[in-house]
């Protein structure tokens, strides 16, 4: 028997409708809903044919379903550039990764999570954060996601968009104690830096739903803006007069995005409301609100990879991990080339 959530998994995966796969199928749409929910089975011939369209082997059907998984921050994107489909598509991508990288982990000794979780001010929550990550209250991050993944945070990579901040985050598994932030493909290693910052914020301050979302999402700005960039570091940093020379060299330093500067030059008073839209005018005019000059290394996750190397080999095994999960070798090296390679 197949189970059911491996259907809509394998088909949302592909960004299809039941329609479209029914199509492929050779099925009506209407067979393909009673399958996903479990009403009727599947003949061996369309199974094999759903197998075939999909890319995903028989065994994957007849999987129990995977850990739980929970939406958390990408619930805030439901009023985002985003539709419905695509938040599903993101969301099956996360928990596939998920479900990979927790079959790996109970294998090794992989390092505890130490996020802490409070409530409150969020500049003050940064400062606790730091001190938990074993960081220096007043130094910039070097390697952000590497800290994160070394404090047993999942931070897992899909291929499809995550429109706006470029990454959503989840406490998961059946006692939702497993920190997982999920992050997008990008070119810019600022914005990656910011959106990872962001999302810990999430980890960090909202553990139960919020009645605001606008509001969630300000908490998090304001928690990414004072852990990145601490207040004691930038007041001093950001002497007067402040130009958009001397915060090239800030952001070459701290890996944040000369947008981000300015904007916490502001928050600390550092800068009139009139200096403030100044700069930004500034930015404008120079084409660097789309494209900014002096590039930041867009880092990449490391853990699942290596997790994957120390129990499948170097190079990897990608059939045999594939078979873990009953998933295609083809698939699983796909999720795997998002991974940094080396130690």
């Amino acid at each position: 028997m197949i189970t059911p959530t491996r259907l809509q998994q394998a088909r949302e995966l592909r960004g299809w409708t039941q329609t479209a796969l029914a199509q492929q199928v050779g099925v009506h749409q209407s067979a393909m809903a009673q399958l996903e929910t479990g009403r009727i089975q599947p003949s061996p011939e369309v199974l094999d044919a759903i197998s075939r369209a999909t890319g995903f082997p028989p065994a994957f059907f007849t999987r129990p379903s995977g850990p739980a998984f929970p939406l958390g921050s990408l619930r805030f994107r439901a009023r985002a550039a985003m539709t419905a489909r695509q938040r599903r598509q993101a969301w099956w991508y996360a928990q596939t990764l998920y479900e990979l990288m927790a079959s790996m982990a109970v294998q090794t000794e992989y390092p505890a999570p130490r996020l802490p979780r409070l409530d409150g001010d969020p500049v003050a929550a940064a400062a606790v954060t730091r001190q938990a990550l074993g960081l220096p209250p007043d130094q910039p991050i070097g390697p952000l996601i590497r800290t994160l993944e070394r404090s047993g945070v999942w931070v897992l990579p899909i291929p499809v968009p995550l429109p706006q901040r470029d990454a959503c985050s989840t406490w998961a598994g059946g006692d939702t104690s497993t920190p997982v932030i999920v992050v997008a493909a990008t070119t810019a290693g600022d914005r990656r830096r910011f959106s990872v910052a962001h999302e810990l914020g999430h980890l960090v301050l909202h553990q139960v739903p919020q009645e605001s979302p606008h509001a969630v999402e300000q908490q998090a700005d304001a928690f990414a803006e004072a852990f990145l960039l601490p207040a004691a570091a930038m007041r001093e940093a950001l002497a007067p007069p402040i130009t958009l020379t001397t915060l090239a060299d800030l952001k070459a330093r701290w890996g944040v995005s000369l947008q981000a500067l300015i904007r916490r030059a502001r928050t600390l008073e550092r800068l009139t409301a009139s200096q403030y839209r100044s700069l930004y005018a500034q930015l404008g005019a120079r084409g660097w609100k789309m494209q900014e000059p002096i590039a930041v290394p867009v880092e990449r996750p490391r853990a699942l990879r290596q997790l994957a190397e120390l129990l499948y080999g170097q190079p990897i095994e990608t059939r045999w991990l594939a078979d873990e999960l009953g998933l295609d070798p083809s698939f699983v090296q796909d999720l795997l080339e998002a991974h940094a390679a080396g130690t």
